[in-house]
C-alpha cells in the first residue's frame, strides 16, 4: 500500500522553505522559484532581493500557479511565473496546451510543427538565456525518478551564474523505503551525492529536523531537510603564492575538490581555490595569507592541485632578497621598436638572461618591482606579445 505519496504531495510547493533560504538572497539576485505553492514566499523573496532582483515562479498544478500570479501582483520584485513539469523549464505547458487544443497532431507535418512551436516558445520565454543568482527547489525532486533527477541538476546547474546558489527543501528518507511507492524521495545521502555529481561545491545541509515528519510500514523515518551548494568552482589553477589556515576545531577538513586542510598549517592554493574559499561558505573557518609577491594573474604559472603542500612563510610574507624566475617567451622583431629587448628595457624590466630571437631561456624578474613592471611593460610595448610559460618559486 501507498502510504507515503499523500504526505509527499502536501509537502510538495509547500512553500514554507523560502523562509529558509532568505539569508542566501540578496538585493538584484534573479531568483528561479520551483514549486512555489501558493506563493505565500514570494513577497518575502521579494523584499529580499528588492526592485532590481527578478523572480521566475514555475509551479506543475495549475490552481497553485494561479494563487502564484495573484500573489506576484504584490511583490516588490518582478515576477515571472508559468506552469512547468520542471522537465522543460522554458516551455509553459499553458501555452502547449492551448496549442495542441487547436493544433491535434494527425500526421508527421503536424509533429514537425508542434516541435517548430516548442523551439519558438523556449527562445520566448523570460529564463531564456539568463544566468541566475539562485534556485529555490521545494518539493520538487520527490516525484522525479533518478535520471530525471540526475538530468534537472545539470539544467539547474547550467542557468545559475558563477557564484550562484541552489537551494532544496525535500523530503528525505533516512533508509530505503518498502517498494511499491508511487512516489519516492531522495535518501539521505544520495540527495547530497546528487549534488557532489552534479558539480556544486560547498554543498552544506541548513536544517535538519531531528524528530520525523512521518514513518513508512518498514520503520523507514521522513523529513523534510533544507540544502545549499554553489556554482563556480571550474577554472585553471594558477600559482599566485598565496595560502590559508583552517582555524579548527576539527583537527583536518576536506573539501568538494579533496583538499585536505589540517588544522593551524598554512596550506598552499591555487588563486582559484583561494578566491572560493573567501566566499561563503568557508571564509569564516579560515584565515587568509595573500602573497607578498601578488603576481598578476597574465604572468601567473600552472599550480599542481593534485596534492596539498604546506606553504613556505616566506612565500607569503616576503623576502627583499628573493628573486621570482620567470620564463618568457617574446616574438621576434618587434613592430614597435627595433627588438623585442629594447622594449623589455623601456618597460624597466630587470632581468639577466632574455632570449629575444625566440627561443626559451630563464630570466629573473625581482618581484618588488611588481607596481612597475608588468602594467608598464604593456602599455609601452602592446605589441610585443609577451607570453609567460612557467612562473617559478621565489628563492630565499
Amino acid at each position: 500500500m501507498d502510504i507515503l505519496t499523500p504526505a509527499l504531495e502536501a509537502d510538495s510547493g509547500s512553500g514554507r522553505g523560502a523562509a529558509l533560504f532568505l539569508d542566501y538572497l540578496h538585493p538584484g539576485d534573479a531568483v528561479l522559484c520551483l514549486a512555489c505553492g501558493e506563493g505565500s514566499d514570494l513577497s518575502e523573496i521579494a523584499r529580499r532581493i528588492g526592485p532590481k532582483g527578478e523572480i521566475f515562479a514555475l509551479e506543475s498544478a495549475p490552481d497553485r500557479l494561479a494563487q502564484t500570479a495573484r500573489q506576484a501582483e504584490r511583490c516588490e520584485a518582478p515576477v515571472h511565473s508559468s506552469l512547468s513539469d520542471y522537465l522543460d523549464l522554458e516551455a509553459d505547458l499553458e501555452q502547449v496546451n492551448r496549442y495542441l487544443a487547436s493544433h491535434p497532431i494527425r500526421s508527421a507535418a503536424d509533429l514537425q510543427r508542434f516541435a517548430a512551436f516548442q523551439e519558438d516558445l523556449r527562445r520566448q520565454s523570460p529564463l531564456h538565456g539568463r544566468h541566475l543568482s539562485a534556485i529555490i527547489a521545494d518539493g520538487v525532486f520527490s516525484g522525479l525518478g533518478e535520471e530525471q533527477r540526475a538530468s534537472l541538476l545539470a539544467d539547474l546547474y547550467h542557468r545559475l551564474k558563477r557564484g550562484g546558489r541552489i537551494l532544496l527543501y525535500e523530503t528525505v528518507s533516512d533508509e530505503p523505503l518498502p517498494a511499491g511507492q508511487e512516489i519516492a524521495p531522495w535518501q539521505e545521502l544520495k540527495m547530497m551525492r546528487a549534488l557532489e555529481q552534479a558539480r556544486f561545491y560547498g554543498i552544506h545541509l541548513i536544517d535538519f529536523p531531528a524528530e520525523a515528519s512521518s514513518k513508512a510500514e518498514n520503520g523507514a523515518e521522513l523529513r523534510r531537510v533544507a540544502a545549499a551548494g554553489y556554482k563556480g568552482k571550474e577554472g585553471p589553477c594558477l600559482e599566485r603564492y598565496q595560502a590559508v589556515i583552517y582555524k579548527g576545531p576539527w583537527k583536518s577538513v576536506s573539501d568538494d575538490d579533496g583538499h585536505i586542510l589540517p588544522r593551524g598549517e598554512r596550506i598552499a592554493v591555487c588563486n582559484k581555490t583561494y578566491d572560493l574559499y573567501a566566499k561563503a561558505p568557508y571564509k569564516d573557518d579560515l584565515v587568509f595569507l595573500p602573497s607578498a609577491y601578488d603576481v598578476p594573474l597574465g604572468l601567473a604559472g600552472p599550480f599542481d592541485c593534485s596534492h596539498d603542500v604546506a606553504r613556505d612563510p616566506r612565500e607569503t610574507k616576503g623576502n627583499p632578497n628573493a628573486i621570482l624566475p620567470i620564463t618568457i617567451y617574446t616574438k621576434q622583431g618587434c613592430p614597435s621598436c627595433a627588438s623585442s629587448k629594447a622594449c623589455l628595457d623601456a618597460a624597466d624590466i630587470r632581468y639577466t638572461e632574455v632570449d629575444v630571437t625566440g627561443n626559451n631561456k630563464g630570466g629573473q624578474f625581482h618581484p618588488f618591482d611588481r607596481h612597475a613592471w608588468p602594467y608598464r611593460a604593456r602599455q609601452q610595448a602592446p605589441s610585443c606579445d609577451i607570453v609567460p610559460l612557467q612562473v617559478g618559486m621565489p628563492q630565499p
